[in-house]
């Protein structure tokens, strides 16, 4: 079996052994291998359509296929994209964050330098509708308490929620993105001093 052939066959078994297979027909999964041997041969992994050209529920599963072979110099830009478009990252792309860190270029994490307190450490904050029993190895966080609470108590439109306040060193940043206006830090099993906070809409305040 060639190399194309192989790429073509994985494609397939992510998607008929997803969750949701039942949503993709024959013809579907053929499509979506010719796309993969597109971009096994091409290698333009810095084009959008890349993106767009596989469904999110199998975005990242496909990715890692792909990972191995796109340029050392792009590894850290692409990964961020891909996540940054599927919200919600599985366990594969997971650990291809947490590979990136290598990748990443001093100028990504600069801006943090300036939030860096006296004791030397960066104050992050995380916003959840739950509680979590391991928000250290909860890959998003934020710079902005204000943004943690908008996810602890606006999304998905709670009425109560969680925030939590860590300290991170700036080596430890696996990426900084604000390209989704929330000063997004991107950490594994970094923070320590982890507090939490339980938050709660105002009485007074009637939206939902």
């Amino acid at each position: 079996m060639n190399k194309q052939n192989s790429i073509a066959e994985k494609v397939e078994n992510i998607i008929r052994t997803h969750k949701f297979s039942g949503a993709f027909n024959d013809v579907a999964i053929e499509n979506y291998k010719k796309k993969a041997i597109y971009y096994y041969n091409d290698k333009n992994f810095m084009d959008y359509n890349f993106l767009t050209d596989f469904h999110p529920y199998f975005l990242s599963d496909i990715f890692k296929l792909f990972y191995p072979i796109i340029p050392e110099e792009q590894k850290f830009e692409i990964t961020l994209r891909v996540y940054s478009f599927i919200q919600t990252p599985t366990k594969n792309l997971l650990d291809i964050m947490i590979d990136i860190k290598k990748y990443r270029p001093d100028e990504n994490i600069a801006p943090l330098r300036e939030f860096i307190s006296s004791d030397g450490v960066i104050t992050i904050f995380r916003g959840t509708p739950k509680q979590e029993n391991a928000p250290q190895k909860s890959l998003s966080w934020t710079i902005k308490e204000n943004v943690a609470a908008l996810y602890a108590i606006n999304i998905p439109r709670t009425k109560s929620g969680y925030i939590y306040t860590a300290k991170i060193n700036i080596d430890d940043v696996i990426a900084y993105i604000t390209n989704r206006y929330e000063a997004e830090v991107i950490q594994y099993n970094s923070v320590y001093n982890v507090e939490k906070q339980r938050v709660c809409i105002p009485t007074n305040l009637n939206y939902l």
